[in-house]
């Protein structure tokens, strides 16, 4: 049996019900016109002769019974919601109600590679607006950091937070400049990637490590140094720099960097340029966190380098933050850092959690009063942010 289309039901119901309107007016005429002659002669007469007695009949009791009023509003009635339903009136566009939520999501911001003459690369995307999603996390890691703040443990926080799968974030207090310390160590790993693009031979090239350099700031949570008098290669250095935050390998590639190569990996995504010459490159949680997302994406070195970079970031040893609040069953990519004064330090984190099916990017940064108990309130945020997103 052929299946009828809407459209062509649509279309054979319009027309028996136009073929009815259109020959009710002849009908009536029609009988009208028999009337006058069953009137005029007592008879009428039919096509086929041999049954005028049946037509003759029927025309009596079709004369002498008028159709009752009901019959015809009953008709009315059923036949005119067809006609509303197969032409529904257009509502004016102006009329039509406006999602909010939706209408603002559609905003995106995007941040493209300049230095080309006919491409654009594109480094990342973003939402303008946050997403109502996580509004209830977000106001419980809200509620954390002011209870933390009334037991004096901490002075300010930030936290933003960025699911990868859909693009949706939320942020609190994330364009409140901090100082990210040791977190400028992942844009110097890029910078190195960036410079190994031009000169494949890099990261083999040996250095003779014979004494160590002045730092200016002690660093509280260290894992493993260099050592005086051994030979290390710039591979070294990077994954002493990045996997134990060692200060001395930093010291040694700040020589080594291209300077105009290192501006370049902030400028491209839209930072402004570091001040050599200053102690501090104060930045926000999500101004930071473009760094990973750049690594994350692939957009800005290649994709063997990103996930180098990814991978050595993947190694870090210390556990005492945000990796705390996260099973060790769930790999996760991320940096410390730690600056600031004695009297307010300040203590940063950033890196991907890759959830199954969820991977989401979530930095935090705290300035308090002493430094030591900054990385137990990171974990807290991180726990709660993890919970949220891994719930079935």
């Amino acid at each position: 049996m052929a299946i009828r289309s809407n459209s062509a039901i649509q279309r054979r119901v319009i027309g028996s019900i136009g073929r009815l309107i259109m020959a009710m007016p002849a009908a009536g005429a029609s009988i009208l016109l028999s009337k006058t002659s069953y009137h005029k002669t007592g008879k009428l007469t039919c096509k086929n002769k041999r049954k005028d007695y049946l037509c003759d009949a029927m025309m009596k009791n079709f004369i002498n019974r008028p159709i009752p009023l009901y019959v015809f509003i009953l008709f009315i009635v059923a036949v005119l919601p067809v006609f509303f339903l197969l032409f529904p009136q257009a509502t004016p566009a102006s009329d039509l109600p406006v999602n909010q939520d939706m209408q603002s999501s559609c905003k995106v911001s995007l941040q493209r590679l300049g230095g080309f003459t006919f491409i654009k690369p594109l480094v990342y995307a973003e939402q303008e607006t946050e997403s109502v999603d996580y509004r209830s996390v977000k106001q419980d890691l809200q509620n954390l950091i002011d209870s933390k703040k009334s037991q004096g443990l901490l002075r300010n926080g930030a936290v933003y937070f960025r699911e990868f799968s859909g693009g949706q974030w939320f942020g609190i207090q994330e364009k409140a400049p901090f100082s990210p310390g040791s977190l400028l160590k992942v844009p110097e790993l890029i910078a190195f990637y960036k410079m190994k693009e031009k000169e494949p031979g890099l990261f083999d090239k040996k250095f003779l490590f014979d004494k160590e350099q002045v730092v200016d700031r002690r660093l509280h949570f260290l894992s493993k140094r260099l050592e005086v008098g051994k030979t290390y290669t710039v591979r070294d250095f990077l994954e002493y720099m990045i996997v134990h935050s060692d200060n001395q390998a930093t010291m040694i590639l700040n020589a080594l960097v291209n300077r105009d190569v290192f501006v370049k990996v902030f400028t491209d995504i839209g930072l402004p340029s570091p001040d050599f010459n200053a102690r501090d490159y104060p930045i926000s949680a999500k101004d930071y966190s473009r760094f990973f997302i750049e690594l994350y994406n692939g957009s800005y070195l290649t994709f063997k380098d990103s996930e180098a970079s990814m991978t050595l970031l993947s190694q870090v040893v210390f556990k005492e933050g945000m990796i705390k609040g996260i099973p060790a069953s769930v790999p996760v990519c991320h940096k410390f850092g730690e600056s600031g004064s004695d009297a307010e330090p300040h203590f940063s984190e950033s890196g991907i959690v890759f959830v199954e099916n969820k991977p989401y990017l979530l930095t935090v940064m705290l300035s308090g009063h002493d430094v030591q108990k900054l990385p137990a309130i990171s974990a807290e945020i991180s726990d709660l942010v993890y919970r949220f997103v891994a719930q079935p």
